[in-house]
């Protein structure tokens, strides 16, 4: 073997060695972490470029949504929510409520408040789901008979 070649894998095993170090960093950084902390980190990210007042409605809309479905079968809150999820994919009008110029055509008096009504209702559907729904720096959960809603 050549200088240049011993040289070469010298160099590789350094790379890879410092490889397996950021590994086990990492691996070991988020080992640390509590199931707690996972969801606080969720909630964090989660806040995006959602408005502050859309935050305050959907802390208030969807515990009211999810007290609302409460008492609804698991198979039609199921079914519910895939009808939810294919009005809210259609709507515009949530399009109008951050960007109405990212809108097309016109939106109706009250399209923007019942767009904003569906995400809320979808919302408390998905709370009933296992570990509920994080949204817009909110955790959404319906445990049993109960509501949780964290900020």
């Amino acid at each position: 073997m050549s200088e240049l070649d011993t040289e070469a894998a010298a160099i590789a095993e350094r790379i890879r060695l410092r490889f397996e170090k950021m590994r086990a960093e990492r691996e070991a950084y988020w080992a640390s972490r509590t199931e707690e902390d996972l969801l606080r980190m969720r909630i964090e990210e989660s806040q995006g470029d959602t408005g502050p007042l859309t935050r305050v409605f959907l802390s208030t809309a969807v515990p009211l949504w999810i007290d609302r479905v409460r008492y609804w079968r698991p198979a039609y809150r199921e079914q519910k929510a895939h009808e939810l999820g294919e009005e809210i994919a259609a709507s515009q009008a949530l399009v109008a409520d951050d960007n109405p110029e990212g809108r097309v055509g016109k939106a109706e008096r009250g399209e923007v408040a019942a767009g904003f009504n569906l995400l809320a209702q979808g919302l408390a559907l998905l709370a009933y789901c296992p570990g509920g729904v994080v949204f817009a720096g909110h955790h959404f959960e319906a445990i049993a008979a109960e509501t949780e809603v964290s900020s």
